[in-house]
């Protein structure tokens, strides 16, 4: 290893350092729940105080019953306290510092790498989700990991890559039901990259079949289609425009980070042409979350777009590489 590649991964190595420093001294004075947090909490505990079993206890919010699952295995690790319920978010806030670095090289160089994981790992508002009990850092660095592995399929086309991306896609869904969204940067991905196999495939229909009816199953164990239900049923007698966060979404946009989102995606011009698919398939997930969390949604919460700011910050560290 030569001096430029040491000073490369001691630069890495101190930005995952800090990164984890400032998120577990954030977490250090065991600052009360917030009420969300408590309400999930609460589950947790309850499983391991005998109070209820596991199955029950991570049912009991049905749309994030691994969040109460792995916050319980923290309780019964480090004990019942607030730090315990938020060390696993830390933990997953570090492991996405890591894939923002991956990516970012992967689709740049080191320096988009290092950028990526820099921004990751100091922007106010990562640290300050990677410090409450609640699984939106999960879903951001989970985005980011398929990512990854997206690339690694595109570049490698090893079913070992497929695998890993199914397993990904589906684990995350059990953190949050928001993550049912990244079926569609995984399956337009798969679509525009693999499209002249798939018009062989098409006239093989024994094989269509076979896919379809799998994905259906898939769909409809995870439950699938009843959040699609809720997703788009009428709420406030309005079909798809039940909201408006238009004033929001453009003060994000232009005021806050219209800096890192612009460069972000012109990034998109320069990335090299086989990961087409890759970019299709991460538009078509954002285009769909903004318009969700713009006309879907009552609240107006960032929380909710944390796996959008992981996108702008590596394509931002993608442009400047």
């Amino acid at each position: 290893m030569n001096k430029k590649s040491a000073l490369l991964y001691f630069i890495l190595t101190l930005i995952l350092f800090l990164g984890l420093w400032f998120r577990l001294k954030g977490i250090s004075t065991n600052h009360s729940f917030w009420s969300d947090e408590a309400f999930v909490s609460s589950f947790s505990q309850d499983i391991i105080t005998g109070k209820t079993s596991w199955i029950k206890g991570a049912s009991m919010v049905g749309y994030q019953p691994l969040q109460i699952v792995v916050t319980a295995f923290s309780f019964m690790i480090f004990g019942i306290s607030e730090f315990s319920a938020r060390l696993p978010t830390v933990l997953f806030g570090v492991i996405g510092i890591f894939f923002a670095f991956l990516v970012a090289k992967k689709l740049s160089n080191w320096s988009g790498g290092l950028l990526a994981a820099f921004l990751m790992a100091f922007s106010q508002l990562n640290l300050s989700h990677a410090t409450q009990a609640k699984p939106y850092v999960v879903l951001q660095t989970l985005f980011l990991v398929q990512i990854y592995l997206l690339i690694k399929l595109i570049d490698k086309k090893k079913l070992s890559a497929l695998v890993m991306l199914f397993i990904t896609t589906c684990i995350v869904y059990f953190f949050h039901s928001l993550a049912v969204l990244f079926w569609i940067s995984f399956g337009i991905t798969l679509i525009v990259t693999y499209f002249l196999n798939l018009k062989k495939l098409i006239q093989k229909p024994l094989i269509v079949l076979g896919i379809l009816l799998s994905i259906v199953l898939v769909m409809y164990f995870f439950g699938i289609f009843k959040e699609l239900i809720i997703l788009f049923k009428p709420l406030n007698g309005r079909f798809l425009f039940a909201y408006s966060n238009t004033v929001f979404l453009k003060n994000i946009f232009l005021r806050q980070y219209g800096i890192f989102l612009i460069p972000a995606i012109l990034s998109f011009l320069m990335i090299d042409k086989k990961y087409r698919g890759l970019i299709a398939g991460i538009i078509c997930y954002i285009f769909v979350l903004l318009f969700m969390w713009n006309f879907r949604s009552y609240s107006h919460n960032m929380r909710y777009l944390m796996t959008f700011f992981g996108f702008i910050f590596v394509f931002f560290g993608v442009f400047l590489g």
